[in-house]
Parts: structure tokens; C-alpha cells; sequence
């Protein structure tokens, strides 16, 4: 069946470690010692602003154009700092939601609702697979030319009844009234050391896709510790099968019929997304938006849906930190435990705020160093001119590959120390955000395109950071 369903967590952020030198002619991957990143880091004056102690532009601009056409970078950014004379860095780790926080957010979105609890269940997998099938089913008998492939309603009434069969045999679902208590969601004790997961999944005791959720699930083996909630009004319920995200700079980028769809100015869905965080007491900022534009095809109408992300940063004493969608694993092993960087975003409608998502929360440990000298941008800027190449070139040699570069911020940036995968720091880190376009080779459509941090680069060192190892 053709659809793209909206998941808590997917990771689309493809980086590659880089170390920065002279002349370099192809990546080097290198392990970042943290203690000798504090050991060499020197204490800045604290004198002048950042901006004028470093040499650093109100806007950059660069393009690079190959030979053959097929690969080109364009920048035209403005460049981001903190109007303040000192960069810190600060000792970090991971931290659990506690239930008394997940119980706050209950209580903001879903109380006087009759929520229960349902555990993961491979029986409630066969129900909804069991139903997907049904609408399926019936669309193509009403409509035998939306099939994928000739065979597929008769694949389809095949699967239907299998699946059914396995149902009649599947245990049944255990629900349970919400009472805020955690429960351990999973559990392999089969492993060396048991791979558990506390937490909720509570629903509105409605039809499970129609009504509010709320969940929590802190995973202390693999560090995916989060927090999702979606109201009723998601638009993701229905039949999504094609997206596109388009950063947004300012209300003006917005044209007066998507407005209209929206409900909001960016400026104003930003403003909303705020103000969810002060008054949760969230220590987060709501630092970039994009406007996401899905095409739906529901009982064969198709429907354009628009709507905001707004993603939100940890703010600590004022200092934002990266605007980063990764998860980071610095061993090889992928069964080896994982870090997803902290945020928080927003979907945010004409019907407000209706799904959002806090990842792996950071509890400030200490503050390592209050001022910290970094290299003059001059330096960060001959980096990313020589590492870009290096690193996206190579993805051009079959198809067509673009980008352009649109914000360059200065900003906290989370690493992980040596052999710890639940500590690290957040020292000063330049990130180059951008939009990544690959088109089709033989008729120049576009294939693929996504807005990210394309290079992150040690404001301290120079060196250029892999956000998907973490260091």
C-alpha cells in the first residue's frame, strides 16, 4: 500500500566526520579526545562583542560551481551570533522524564478525557494492519485503476485473510485506565543487562487514530528517552503519500493562499510554540520553522494539507544550543547505544498546536569553562570551503546534487566525552543550515530535498564535527 506514515522519530541527517586541514584532499575520521579539547581550549578576553573580537560578517556569501555541473554549493546567509563577549561550555548528561512532569503535560492537553493505557501489542499491529487492508480492499474495488501492480487486490484479499486467521489466535489486548503511574512497556531479559522501557501510551477512549495521545518512554539501554503528544486534529491520520519542508526565514516567504490554509504567520506559529514552552517551564527556545506541504488522497480526494514545524532548542542561561535532527552512536556496532540530540517540535495548524515531540531532555551538570577563545571565522569559513567538496562531491557522481546554504549561527553544541554515551558537553560550534536537493540525472527533477545542518564545525579547534557519531 502507498503511504507515508508520520513516525516519532525519523532520523534523515546522512554526515560524514571530517577532520579540517590545510589542503585536504579526502575526509579523515578521527576520534575527539574531550579532555584534550579542554586541555587546549584557551580563555577569550571577554572584552569586545563576538562578533567583533572574531572577524565575524553580518552575511556570508560563497558559490561553487564544478566543471561538469553536476554538483554546485551556493551560499547566501545571514551569519547568527549571541549579542554577548564570551562563549561557555557546560558538562552534560541525559536525563529521564520523571512522571510527574509527564503528568503535567496530562493535565495540560488531556485532562477531564477518559484516557486509557494500552501496552505494545502485536495483536493491536494485526488490528490496524487488518483495517489498512480493508480500506484498501475497497478502494480498489470501486476503483480497480488505483492498484500499484495488476495482482494487488488479489495479493491484498489474500493478506486480509491470513492476517485475520493469525488474529483469531492473537491474545487480547490489555487496556487499562490511565492513572499517570509508569509501566515497563518492553523488556529483554534475555540480554547481559535487561533492555527496559518505562512509560505510558495513553489514548483517548475513542477510536485509537481519532482521538489524543500522550507518550512517554524512557529506554535506558539505547537513550531514546521521549515525549509525544497529538491532539485529534492531525492531519497525518489520513492517507499522506508525498511532503515537502521549505525553511522560513520570515512572514514574507508565505503567500497569501498557503496563509489562508495555515491559519498562521510563521512568526505567530513560532510565538505559539513559545509560549507551549514557557508555560510547561520548558528552558527551550522555538529557534527555526519550516512549512511542511503534504499531498493527501483520501477515498480517492486528493487534498494539499499545509502546516508549520517549528523546532525548538535548549536554552542554557541564554545560550541556544544546535538546531540538530540526528542521533549520535560513536561505535561502529549499530546495536551499541545511541544519543539522540535534544529538541522539541511543533506541528503547528488553523487548529493550534496539534502534535509535538520532546526528545532525550539535558540536565546541565556544571560549566566547564566561562569564556572560551574561538578561531577567528575566517578560519571556519576556509573549513568549510575546502570540506564541503570533500565530503557532498562524491554523492554527485551518478545524479545531480545541490546546495545552498541559507543560515550560519554560532551556537552550543553537544558532544559526547570518551567512553561515555550518556555525558558529554556542549561547547561553541558553528553549523552551516541549508537545503540538500538531489534531481533525477536524465530529466532534472527533483528527487529529494531536505532542510539540515550540513556541516557543524568546533569553533574552538576548527575541526569539523559528525553530528551522527557525536564528536
Amino acid at each position: 500500500m502507498r503511504r507515508v506514515l508520520c513516525t516519532l522519530m525519523s532520523i534523515v541527517m546522512i554526515v560524514f566526520l571530517v577532520a579540517c586541514q590545510p589542503t585536504p584532499d579526502k575526509p579523515v575520521v578521527i576520534q575527539k579526545d574531550a579532555d584534550r579539547l579542554l586541555s587546549s581550549a584557551r580563555d577569550g578576553t571577554g572584552e569586545k562583542a563576538l562578533r567583533e573580537e572574531y572577524g565575524i560578517p553580518e552575511h556570508y556569501q560563497f558559490d561553487l560551481q564544478q566543471p561538469d555541473e553536476n554538483f554546485n554549493i551556493v551560499v547566501d546567509a545571514p551569519v547568527i551570533v549571541p549579542d554577548i563577549v564570551r562563549m561557555p561550555i557546560y558538562r552534560v548528561r541525559l536525563r529521564e522524564f520523571s512522571e510527574e512532569e509527564a503528568y503535567s503535560f496530562y493535565e495540560e492537553y488531556c485532562n477531564g478525557l477518559d484516557m486509557v493505557l494500552f501496552m505494545d501489542s502485536p495483536t493491536q499491529d494485526l488490528i490496524d494492519d487488518i483495517e489498512g487492508y480493508k480500506r484498501r480492499i475497497a478502494e480498489l474495488e470501486v476503483n480497480p485503476e488505483l492498484a500499484d501492480w495488476p495482482e494487488e487486490l488479489e495479493q491484498a484479499v489474500k493478506e486480509l485473510i491470513k492476517l485475520e486467521v493469525q488474529l483469531e489466535k492473537a491474545p487480547p489486548i490489555v487496556i487499562e485506565s490511565f492513572d499517570g503511574k509508569f509501566r515497563v512497556l518492553y523488556s529483554e531479559p534475555w540480554r547481559d543487562i535487561d533492555d527496559v522501557v518505562l512509560g505510558y501510551i495513553a489514548y483517548e477512549r475513542v477510536k485509537r487514530r481519532n482521538g489524543k495521545t500522550l507518550v512517554v518512554r524512557n529506554h535506558r539501554i539505547f537513550n531514546t528517552n521521549g515525549l509525544l503528544y497529538r491532539d485529534s486534529a492531525d492531519p497525518c491520520n489520513i492517507n499522506i503519500f508525498w511532503s515537502s519542508t521549505i525553511a522560513i526565514s520570515d512572514d514574507t516567504e508565505v503567500d497569501a493562499q498557503t496563509l489562508s490554509m495555515v491559519g498562521f504567520k510563521p512568526s505567530e506559529a513560532k510565538a505559539l510554540a513559545q509560549q507551549m514552552l514557557d508555560k510547561n517551564q520548558i528552558s527551550m527556545a522555538a529557534d527555526s520553522i519550516q512549512l511542511v506541504k503534504s499531498l493527501s488522497d483520501e477515498d480517492g480526494v486528493k487534498q494539499t494539507i499545509c502546516y508549520y514545524r517549528v523546532n525548538c532548542v535548549r536554552e542554557v542561561d541564554g545560550f541556544r544550543c544546535s538546531d540538530i535532527f540526528a542521533r549520535s552512536n560513536p561505535s561502529d556496532d549499530i546495536y551499541a547505544q545511541t544519543w539522540d540530540y535534544e529538541m522539541i517540535y511543533s506541528y503547528v495548524s488553523s487548529d493550534g498546536i496539534w502534535y509535538f515531540v520532546w526528545s532525550n531532555p539535558l540536565e546541565v551538570i556544571d560549566m566547564v569553562s566561562e569564556d572560551t577563545q574561538l578561531l577567528p571565522f575566517s578560519q571556519i569559513q576556509q573549513t568549510f570551503e575546502n570540506m564541503m567538496p570533500i565530503q557532498y562531491a562524491p554523492q554527485a557522481i551518478s545524479r545531480k546534487l545541490h546546495i545552498e546554504i541559507d543560515r550560519v549561527t554560532l551556537s552550543l553544541h553537544r558532544i559526547v566525552e570518551r567512553d561515555s554515551i550518556e555525558s558529554g558537553l556542549l561547547i561553541p560550534a558553528w553549523n552551516f543550515y541549508g537545503r540538500h536537493t538531489d534531481y533525477d540525472w536524465e530529466d532534472n527533477s527533483e528527487i529529494w530535498s531536505h532542510t539540515q545542518s550540513l556541516m557543524t564545525i568546533n569553533a574552538i579547534d576548527g575541526s569539523v564535527i559528525d553530528n551522527e557519531k557525536g564528536y
